[in-house]
C-alpha cells in the first residue's frame, strides 16, 4: 500500500529518502535503548517491593487491573468459522518494519 507524501514543514521536510530512513532507524535503536534502561529501572524499583515512588519531578506508580480478551480459536470452534467471519470487522493496519544494513555498518 503506498502512502501518500505530503509536504509538511519540519526538521525532516528536507531529507532525502535515504537520510529519512537512517534518521527513522537511528531512533529506533535509541528508543530501544532507551527502553531497556527504563525497563532496567523498573525492575530494580520492583525489587525493592515498592508499589509508588515519589521523587522531585516524577511520581512512579505500579497499577493493577484485569484484562479480558476473547478466546477466538474457543469462539471460531463452538460457532464456526462463517459465523466468526460474518461477526467480524476488518481494519487495515499499516506498520513500519526497520532493518540494519549491517553490511553498510561494517563499513562505516
Amino acid at each position: 500500500m503506498a502512502v501518500s507524501a505530503t509536504t509538511t514543514n519540519n526538521r525532516f521536510h528536507n531529507m532525502s529518502e535515504a537520510l529519512l530512513a537512517d534518521a527513522i532507524g537511528g531512533l529506533d535503536a535509541e528508543i530501544k535503548a532507551l527502553e531497556a534502561e527504563k525497563e532496567a529501572a523498573r525492575a530494580a524499583l520492583k525489587a525493592r517491593g515498592l508499589n509508588r515512588a515519589d521523587g522531585e519531578r516524577f511520581t512512579v506508580a505500579f497499577v493493577s487491573a484485569i484484562r479480558q480478551s476473547l478466546d477466538v480459536a474457543a469462539v471460531k470452534a463452538e460457532m464456526g468459522q462463517a459465523w466468526f467471519d460474518d461477526r467480524s470487522k476488518l481494519a487495515e493496519v499499516v506498520s513500519m518494519r526497520i532493518t540494519v544494513n549491517r553490511a553498510a555498518l561494517a563499513a562505516a
